[in-house]
């Protein structure tokens, strides 16, 4: 499910979402919430007759914006629906769909650096913070590239469960996987050991595992950014939990409330589960 509001920003996530339904054959569905003001004065009857019109007009522009973006990137996903549904709360519309319809995803743009709110906006900040579904969110400015390597960052809890998640997101992608795990205790022997005997039963050709000291000093937003830019992945996949600390704990400095996560590189956020 790929979300619009018809901007200039929306238009990453329409490209990313092409990009991987040519490469796994996913049906696209497109979709945007439509906020109708009702006046007071109208009766049920004359709204309802308005409604109709200006839903069929806007389903009309949902698929010329889409049309448009598939003409330019060259790329067209082999099935695709495009709807447009009337709300007021524009997350609870898109979650409320996303679930009506069992989505796989929901993949929305990001708008630029700074707060976080700024970054992706508060509607999508709302939806990446509560939406039971996985949700891919994608910088404006992203350019369309074959999706071949996934960063996926992981706490090494519960390693089973996201992993298989993981891969199952990768496998008809043909995409290789890097999990980096980032720890205090990585010095030690032991704890070092322990961390290989668990990897050791996920490596494969297309999944490798890198270990990283984490350095107190430095938020775990830091040390992501830095190997993102070095090993420059089509997309970073992130397992969170939905409250307000997770986002601040991933995307916040720990030294200020300015907006640290690298804003160039496509992000998938699955809701963490206990194990």
């Amino acid at each position: 499910m790929v979300t619009t509001d018809f901007s200039v920003n929306s238009k990453a996530g329409i490209r990313f979402a092409l990009q991987l339904a040519k490469q796994t054959k996913s049906k696209l569905i497109f979709f945007h919430s439509l906020e109708l003001p009702k006046p007071t004065r109208w009766s049920l009857e004359k709204y309802n007759s308005y409604a109709a019109v200006e839903l069929k007009k806007t389903h009309l522009r949902l698929k010329q914006f889409v049309d448009k973006i598939s003409l330019q990137t060259g790329l067209k996903a082999r099935e695709t629906q495009f709807v447009v549904a009337e709300g007021y709360k524009v997350d609870h519309v898109v979650i409320d769909f996303a679930k009506h319809i069992k989505a796989n995803y929901i993949c929305m743009s990001t708008r630029g650096a700074g707060t976080l709110k700024k970054l992706i906006g508060t509607t999508a900040s709302a939806i990446l913070t509560t939406s039971p579904i996985p949700v891919i969110v994608v910088p404006k400015t992203y350019r369309v590239r074959p999706i071949s390597h996934i960063l996926y960052s992981s706490d090494f809890n519960n390693l089973q469960g996201e992993i298989n998640k993981v891969v199952g997101f990768v496998r008809p992608l043909k995409a290789r996987v890097s999990v980096y795990h980032y720890d205090f205790l990585l010095p030690l022997k032991a704890a070092k050991i322990k961390l290989e005997k668990m990897a050791a039963k996920y490596i494969s050709k297309s999944v490798k595992f890198y270990f990283r000291k984490l350095h107190i000093e430095n938020s775990l937003s830091h040390h992501l950014q830095k190997d993102i830019k070095n090993s420059r992945p089509s997309l970073v996949v992130l397992f969170t939990k939905q409250n307000r600390g997770w986002y601040e704990r991933i995307f916040l400095s720990s030294k200020s409330a300015a907006l640290s996560f690298d804003t160039k590189t496509p992000l998938l956020v699955f809701r963490k589960t206990e194990h």
